[in-house]
């Protein structure tokens, strides 16, 4: 993996520097699927508020998969979807999914899915009661478009392997968000600045 110091201009603050080593080299295979899903009636995942359905698609949601192997042939797969989250029964089902067609090449241990936070996509789909009450029930086609979608990027993705590199960079991102905080019982809003902590990722190939 290779660190990069760039001429960010501000509110960048960078202190990596570029290094260059031919076991920096790995295989990757990056790729999409659609995980969209029914288009309407269905409880939107993130406010827990009853009759927030959905009735129709403005854009469609996606898994984007990313599959890395290094020299010794080790591998690990990052899929982000356009979800609010993700849960132990979707993880579960797209190990086991991937472990059977795949001979156990990918398993649970060497597979991260992630959600967007996103507050746009459906609910329902989730295993556990809380976040079952507040969709208003499970809603099966929704856990099965999701699932689908996963294992279809990462289809994509094992078939698109490729030489690239993984760079990195670590960078203090001032003068650019606010906190608010917002004071029990009072309709006053602090604001305050803050500095955070970024890690960037770029993959180029060969």
């Amino acid at each position: 993996m290779d660190e990069i110091d760039d001429d960010i201009p501000s509110p960048f603050v960078t202190t990596m520097k570029r290094t260059s080593q031919d076991d920096d080299i790995y295989r990757i295979g990056v790729a999409i699927a659609d995980i969209t899903g029914p288009a309407a009636e269905v409880n939107m995942m993130g406010y827990a508020h009853f009759g927030q359905d959905t009735s129709g698609i403005h854009f469609r949601l996606f898994a984007r998969t990313f599959i890395v192997e290094d020299l010794h042939s080790n591998r690990v797969i990052y899929c982000n979807c356009d979800l609010g989250m993700i849960d132990q029964a979707v993880k579960t089902q797209v190990a086991t999914t991937l472990s059977k067609k795949y001979d156990g090449l990918y398993h649970n241990d060497n597979i991260l899915v992630t959600g967007t936070h996103t507050h746009s996509g459906p609910g329902g789909y989730l295993q556990y009661l809380l976040y079952t009450i507040v969709s208003q029930g499970f809603t099966k086609k929704t856990f099965d478009a999701i699932v689908d979608g996963i294992v279809r990027s990462v289809d994509r993705a094992h078939c698109n392997l490729k030489p690239g590199r993984i760079y990195f960079k670590h960078d203090l991102l001032l003068d650019a968000s606010i906190i608010e905080v917002h004071q029990l019982m009072q309709t006053t809003v602090c604001k305050k600045e803050a500095g955070i902590l970024m890690t960037q990722t770029r993959i180029s190939f060969s």
